[in-house]
């Protein structure tokens, strides 16, 4: 995770009309796959949001207050906030609308907020301002079982990505899967897009579930490295098209190749019990482990 900001720190309230927590999870992967496009530093000003028609769910950051002295808001403290909202339901388990208040040295500067549809009064369906997907009728996936199949990203942008899968081990919240991945995102969002990593690793809310994404040992002289948008769109992939559809939520292991060529595998594990420790005392420890895994490449087979 990056760091946080000197003052920075977030306030949660929930509303009481109900979100549908799938909605919630894929709706936050897609904006940080769309905010962190600009700089994690870049000034934010003014409103953004996103909205999927499918499953329902809106999210929109406002700046409030234009601050005359002090740092002004950035894209990163929208994505911190975002991911705290998405922390908050997770742990609680309650998934309703929410409001993150941005704050620096106790004064809001902005919200983040989660609603079952856009408010009449913002315009985010213009396109300056917001995105809108529902997934298309295109089946860019094809399952050789329940258990494991090939997905390829129909946006034009990254047309030769494609990520092989296959459902391995024991059974994974939801919420286990989902905010590992948010957690992996956030950490590529707060670097620069093109700049080349050998691996990333992220760890769920509790500290029980793992990611890790590492290049290959070998890679041929002259071919494509990986990076973190590339990191970024293969998490996108992975919550999307795998687990999103096909429901089943279980350790996994997968590959990623560029015009059928492997570059990187990965894995996502449940960390109890897998030392052994059949008790851990606090989720700090719990994602201490997790982390001290996940960075420790697993060979697949």
């Amino acid at each position: 995770m990056p760091p946080i900001p000197p003052g920075f720190s977030t306030k949660i309230e929930f509303g009481s009309k109900p979100l549908n927590p799938v909605g919630v999870y894929i709706n936050a992967i897609e904006a940080v796959r769309e905010w962190s496009r600009n700089a994690w530093n870049s000034r934010f000003t003014g409103t953004t949001g996103l909205i999927d028609s499918k499953l329902g769910i809106a999210i929109r950051c406002v700046e409030i207050v234009q601050p005359k002295k002090g740092p002004s808001m950035q894209m990163g403290d929208v994505l911190l906030g975002l991911q705290s909202g998405v922390v908050a339901m997770a742990e609680r388990n309650h998934f309703r609308e929410l409001v993150v208040f941005l704050q620096y040295h106790g004064v809001v500067r902005g919200v983040v907020e989660f609603t079952q549809r856009l408010r009449s009064e913002f315009a985010l369906d213009s396109p300056s301002n917001s995105s809108t997907f529902g997934g298309g009728g295109q089946d860019n996936s094809s399952s050789l079982t329940q258990d494991s199949g090939q997905v390829y990203d129909p946006n034009y942008k990254y047309h030769w990505l494609s990520i092989d899968w296959r459902f391995d081990g024991r059974t994974v919240p939801a919420s286990e899967i989902f905010t590992t991945i948010l957690d992996a995102m956030i950490s590529t969002a707060s670097e620069k897009p093109d700049a080349e990593r050998s691996y990333i690793y992220g760890v769920s809310s509790s500290g029980n579930t793992g990611f890790n994404i590492h290049e290959l040992t070998y890679t041929a002289p002259g071919g494509r490295k990986l990076t973190n948008n590339l990191i970024c769109e293969s998490l996108y992939l992975i919550a999307r098209f795998i687990f999103m559809k096909e429901r089943k939520f279980l350790e996994t292991d997968f590959t990623v190749s560029i015009f059928r060529k492997t570059i990187a595998e990965g894995f996502f594990m449940k960390i109890s019990d897998v030392e052994g420790n059949h008790t851990m005392p606090t989720a700090v420890e719990r994602r201490k482990m997790a982390r001290r895994i996940a960075t420790s490449p697993k060979i697949l087979p």
